[in-house]
């Protein structure tokens, strides 16, 4: 029988395990909650950017129709989830022939362009919500409590990923997907079970269906992570891989899969249609690869891709601080000759999709790489992890680090999508414009300070598909390519990087001569230019 001292000392065990347990998710949820305010508070700040409304026009016809032609290279899941919240608001398919058209007629032919448009964007949210949980969840099952807690701090104030998670698009759901099927497919290695399998399936197939990029983000990533398995550590494994453990769980993981994927294209008659819209998908994908699509790196615009067009795109659009604590760790996980493969394989994985994602010709954006930011953050928890174990220096760098990871965040509110680090230098336009920097999500501001200067006359050269005389434009006229303009003339970023470019994309190279009155927000300079002074310098 225990005495009391010892009962006492027993009871303060158990309750000390409990908060130790019950503490980081706690800490987890607060830091997911702090960032789902930081994404729904832009929501109102900027217009829709070009892609939102062909993403809403999709999910809007499957909804209301129950048919998806528009357009197959991308796949349903994200759409749907977009086009939830502002059909329950009343929106309904206009049957426009051009997508980008139907999206916008959804957009404006609304009670509420501002409602609506929020409405599709709050469709994102939950997969920000899965995407900053299954990694905090993978950091904290192999790495502990303190590298669960920094992955989710990390993850959720990584600007680039608010920036999306913050979007009607489909970046943010393939990246929550891929995340989870690549844990999953991890869990399952471990131990394989026929319910395991079928989550593997479901998550792949919802993954595919966010986004055909995960069609060669997970094989490459399961490979790695299998790779690493069976070749390193051994002694760490429970026990070896049989066939008869494998089989079932694969047979079910196939069957879910299937069934996901019929579910997500609406469950036609035909039992067919949504594996031949798939492949449709996979075809298109393909031939714009091949054919390419025109995009601007380092002051250059070109069809044909560069391949550092993504490490420099991860490289200066990633917070400092994260990328500190990923090299912290990736060199201690890379020094230790006992190679456990529960650290090897996020880094290996990461190293993988890079180097896929450095084959495509589709150069549109850091947002491509969005499925890698959740591994880096969980090979960045543990570099934090591994510091805080560090006396004094080690805990320092540790805090300050993680502290300038939170502040860098919170200076970059709301432009997240213009977010760069100091690599960029001062003028970022000229490394990436688009996606990165510039993809039309100014326009209210734009029209705040035309009303605010009392212009009454504007020439636009905007990267946008939005209706100006809708966000409160005066009078406007669209800026001829290759003829100078005089009077007020707003000009975005995007375009005037590419106007600037080498022939035959160097229709806007006259407008070098001038300095801007102002810029507006992160993306737009407005220029005032007098005829009688059209060689000169501006008006101010």
């Amino acid at each position: 029988m225990c005495s009391p001292p010892q009962i006492l000392r027993s009871d303060v065990r158990v309750h000390r395990r409990w908060i130790w347990r019950i503490a980081p998710t706690s800490l987890v949820i607060a830091i997911i909650a702090l960032g789902a305010i930081s994404i729904t508070s832009t929501y109102r700040i900027f217009a829709h950017t070009v892609d939102e409304p062909a993403h809403l026009a999709a999910g809007i016809e499957l909804l209301d129709r129950g048919t998806y032609r528009y357009e197959q290279q991308h796949p349903p899941l994200a759409r749907l989830a977009v086009a939830i919240g502002p059909y329950l608001l009343g929106a309904r398919s206009h049957r426009k022939a051009d997508i980008f058209d139907e999206g916008l007629a959804v957009l404006y032919q609304s009670s509420d362009y501002t409602a609506v448009l929020s409405a599709a964007r709050f469709g994102v949210l939950p997969f920000f919500v899965t995407l900053v949980a299954v990694a905090s969840t993978w950091a904290y099952r192999d790495f502990g409590a303190v590298a669960a807690v920094a992955t989710a701090a990390i993850l959720a104030t990584t600007p680039p990923v608010l920036a999306h998670a913050g979007l009607a698009t489909t970046d943010i759901p393939v990246a929550a997907m891929f995340v989870s099927a690549l844990f999953t497919f991890r869990l399952w290695l471990e131990s394989p079970s026929i319910g395991r399998g079928a989550l593997v399936g479901a998550t792949a197939a919802l993954a595919v269906t966010s986004k055909l990029s995960a069609l060669a983000f997970l094989p490459a990533s399961f490979a790695c992570t299998a790779a690493l398995y069976f070749l390193c550590n051994r002694e760490r494994r429970p026990r070896a891989l049989a066939v008869p453990d494998i089989l079932p769980g694969l047979a079910v993981g196939i069957g879910t899969s299937a069934v996901a994927i019929y579910l997500v294209y609406g469950c036609p008659a035909d039992l067919t249609q949504p594996f031949r819209q798939l492949s449709a998908g996979v075809t298109e994908v393909l031939e714009h690869n091949a054919k390419g699509h025109v995009s601007f790196f380092c002051g250059l615009a070109s069809f044909s891709g560069n391949w550092l067009f993504f490490p420099t795109a991860l490289a200066v659009k990633t917070p400092l601080p994260f990328s500190c604590l990923f090299g912290v760790a990736a060199f201690v996980v890379l020094r230790d000759r006992r190679q456990d493969w529960r650290y090897l394989a996020p880094l290996a994985s990461v190293a993988a999709l890079l180097g896929i994602a450095m084959l495509s010709r589709l150069n549109l954006g850091s947002r491509y790489l969005l499925p890698l930011y959740p591994l880096m953050a969980i090979v960045a928890g543990t570099g934090a992890a591994h510091l805080l174990r560090i006396k004094t220096w080690g805990r320092a760098l540790a805090g300050g680090l993680l502290i300038g990871q939170v502040s860098t965040s919170a200076a970059a509110n709301p432009d997240y999508l213009a977010y760069f680090n100091p690599l960029a230098g001062a003028h970022p336009e000229k490394l990436l414009v688009d996606s990165d920097l510039d993809w039309g999500q100014d326009v209210n501001r734009v029209a705040t300070e035309l009303q605010n200067r009392g212009i009454t006359q504007v020439a636009t050269a905007l990267h946008s598909n939005a209706d100006f005389s809708r966000h409160g434009f005066p009078p406007y006229s669209e800026m001829e390519w290759d003829e100078p303009t005089t009077g007020w003339i707003a000009i975005s970023l995007t375009r005037l990087a590419f106007g600037q470019s080498a022939p035959p994309f160097d229709g806007y190279r006259w407008l070098e001569r001038y300095t801007p009155v102002a810029t507006i927000g992160k993306t737009v300079r407005l220029c005032h230019i007098e005829a009688e002074k059209s060689r000169g310098s501006v008006n101010q």
